[in-house]
C-alpha cells in the first residue's frame, strides 16, 4: 500500500483539499494523534426513566452492559455503549444490531415506558487518539482534559469550535466523537488543522470497507 506524506511546507487549505480528495492513509512527519472516521455506527437515542430496575435488567439482558446512574458516565461490552448523557437520556451505540434484537429492545422499552429513535443516518462518528489527543481536543473545548478528570469511562455533550458533539472517553488517550453527519467535515478539518504541529495520521474506515 503506497502512503501519502502530509507535506509541512504547503498551506494547510492546500493539503485539507488533498486529503478530501484521496481520502488515504495520510502521514505526518511525526505523529502525535491518530484520526479515525470510523463512519456510520448504529446509534440510538433512549428516553425515559433510565434509572428504573426494569431499564437496568432489559439492558443487561440483551447487551450485558451494566447502567450508569450518574450523568456523564458510560459502560461498553462487546463493543456496544450506553452513555448517560442526561437526565433521562442516552446513546446507546453498537457496532452491529440485527433487525430481532431491535425490535425486541422497542418493545419492551415501549412497556416500561421509554422511547428510542434511530438516530444513526444523522450523526457521524470520528476517533482521535495518541499522546497529544487531549492537547489537541483543548484548543477548541472548554471540558477539562486533565488525565485525572476525564478518564476513561467518562462521557458529555459540549461544544468544539462552536459545533456541538457529543465525547466519551475509551481509553486514557483515545476519544471517540459523534457528531451531526452535515458538519463531519468541518469536525475533521478542525481536528487536522488543530493537530497539525504534532503530526497525525488519518483512517478511513468507510473507504476500507468499500474496498
Amino acid at each position: 500500500m503506497a502512503f501519502e506524506y502530509f507535506n509541512l511546507k504547503k498551506g494547510l487549505e492546500i493539503n485539507s483539499l488533498y486529503f478530501k480528495k484521496n481520502q488515504k492513509k495520510i502521514f505526518s512527519n511525526k505523529n502525535g494523534v491518530i484520526i479515525k472516521n470510523l463512519g456510520i455506527l448504529n446509534i440510538f437515542n433512549i428516553r425515559g426513566n433510565i434509572k428504573s430496575k426494569s431499564f437496568n435488567l432489559l439492558i443487561k439482558e440483551l447487551f450485558s452492559i451494566k447502567t450508569s446512574n450518574n450523568i456523564g458516565h458510560f459502560f461498553t461490552k462487546n463493543e456496544n455503549y450506553l452513555l448517560n448523557i442526561g437526565p433521562d437520556e442516552s446513546l446507546l451505540i453498537c457496532k452491529k444490531i440485527s433487525s430481532n434484537l431491535l425490535d425486541r429492545l422497542n418493545n419492551s422499552l415501549k412497556n416500561i415506558n421509554c422511547f428510542i429513535t434511530d438516530i444513526s443516518d444523522s450523526y457521524e462518528v470520528l476517533n482521535i487518539k495518541g499522546e497529544k489527543a487531549r492537547w489537541v481536543l483543548s484548543k477548541g473545548c472548554p471540558l477539562n482534559f486533565d488525565k485525572n478528570d476525564f478518564v476513561p469511562g467518562k462521557c458529555a455533550q459540549s461544544h468544539i469550535s462552536h459545533l456541538n458533539f457529543t465525547i466519551f472517553c475509551n481509553e486514557e488517550d483515545s476519544f471517540t466523537l459523534l457528531c451531526v453527519s452535515s458538519f463531519s467535515n468541518y469536525l475533521l478539518d478542525w481536528l487536522m488543522d488543530a493537530s497539525t504541529q504534532h503530526g497525525y495520521i488519518y483512517t478511513n474506515f468507510n473507504l476500507q470497507k468499500e474496498k
